[in-house]
């Protein structure tokens, strides 16, 4: 059985950060190849994807979120810019710039400070599960850990249509309690549909969004349906379609903060519950949050500080941002529960440059 500093379970956006802030015999173990097991809609504030020194994976800049309601379309001006990037070009360019051995195995539980895969057991004092919502190693032994009332549930599929702004549509009858999105990725665009109360059954709700656009994902021609939706920028214009898919993604993600320590093991991203309510970002956080856990963990290697006061520093700094992801959450609960019309009036009065602008500012602060 090999020996490790540390071994990290999940090699998407959270474990990669861990792994970037660590030098030493590192492990980091995950069921696929890394870049290949795209679920996230890739979307995030620009300045994020610069900081990583990834720019190359940037797809295409955005300044402007339009939202569509039963009562009409509202704009909001960006008073900081996101970005769609490429999943498999920011994973790989984050997976070469870490000292750490990859190796491709199914993890099949933990004994103590052994994991356990397909392909043997490695041993750590250090363990981090940054494995996503379903906590691999935590949840076999905790079968209340992972609560389905906390997790909400998306599909998307990439379209060749172009677009220019970040598109939201709340509208009961495309999904009850959720939303439809279009996120533009330069050539092409991310269709995807939600449900913040984790309802699973969403194929059905993707080709009803996708007809008001005449496209479908099982065909590279356009089907006959409604018109896009008004106000739009297919309506002026300025998108084309021409219908051809790349297929399905998407899944399960948390919308409520969980412990980031349990029975030892360090939990980063999704497993840990570190993504926002009502905006489902959790790409910051899972780098925010794994770059901290990454640089208390080696400090532990060098043995500056013990393992017991590094878990305690780093739950101690996930949980000061308990009352930011607490207040989206409020946001989620209380915003989802209105009538449209309502819903309509609160994000009129929020897309006043007034309002919108401060509020921004401060959550691009939160991390």
């Amino acid at each position: 059985m090999e020996n490790f500093d540390a071994i990290i379970v999940g090699g998407s956006f959270a474990g990669l950060s861990v792994a970037s802030r660590m030098r030493g015999n590192i492990l980091l173990i995950d069921k696929k190849k890394i870049g290949t097991n795209q679920t996230s809609a890739c979307c995030t504030i620009l300045s994020v994807i610069k900081n990583l020194g990834c720019q190359d994976s940037i797809l295409q800049e955005l300044d402007t979120i339009i939202l569509h309601t039963d009562w009409g379309d509202l704009t909001f001006k960006l008073p900081i810019p996101f970005c769609t990037f490429d999943y498999q070009k920011l994973s790989q360019g984050m997976a070469k710039k870490i000292d750490a051995k990859i190796i491709k195995a199914q993890v099949l539980g933990r004994e103590g400070k052994r994991v356990i895969t397909d392909k043997g057991k490695f041993q750590s004092e250090c363990i981090v599960d940054a494995s996503g919502w379903k906590a691999h190693l935590i949840k076999d032994r905790d079968k209340d850990f992972v609560k389905k009332k906390c997790l909400s549930f998306a599909i998307e599929t990439t379209l060749d249509y172009k677009a220019e702004n970040l598109h939201f549509w709340i509208t009961p009858e495309l999904v009850r309690k959720g939303v439809g999105w279009l996120f533009p990725c330069g050539e092409s665009s991310r269709f995807g549909v939600g449900s913040y109360e984790g309802v699973t059954d969403l194929n059905k709700k993707l080709d009803l969004f996708l007809s008001k656009f005449e496209l479908n994902i099982d065909s590279v021609h356009p089907v006959r349906s409604n018109p896009p939706p008004s106000g739009s920028d297919a309506s002026s214009g300025k998108e084309r379609r021409t219908g051809t898919s790349n297929g399905v993604h998407g899944g399960f993600f948390p919308h409520q903060l969980r412990e980031p320590v349990i029975d030892g093991i360090f939990l980063v991203g999704d497993s840990a519950g570190q993504c926002m309510a009502l905006s489902g970002e959790g790409i910051r956080e899972a780098i925010h949050f794994g770059q901290v856990c990454g640089g208390l963990i080696h400090k532990v290697i060098e043995r500056k500080l013990p393992l017991e006061q590094a878990q305690r520093m780093y739950r101690d700094h996930v949980l000061k941002y308990r009352k930011a992801f607490n207040i989206m959450l409020k946001f989620q609960s209380i915003l989802i529960n209105l009538p449209n019309f309502w819903l309509t009036q609160v994000l009129r009065l929020l897309s006043k440059d007034i309002i919108f602008r401060p509020v921004m500012l401060k959550y691009e602060t939160i991390m």
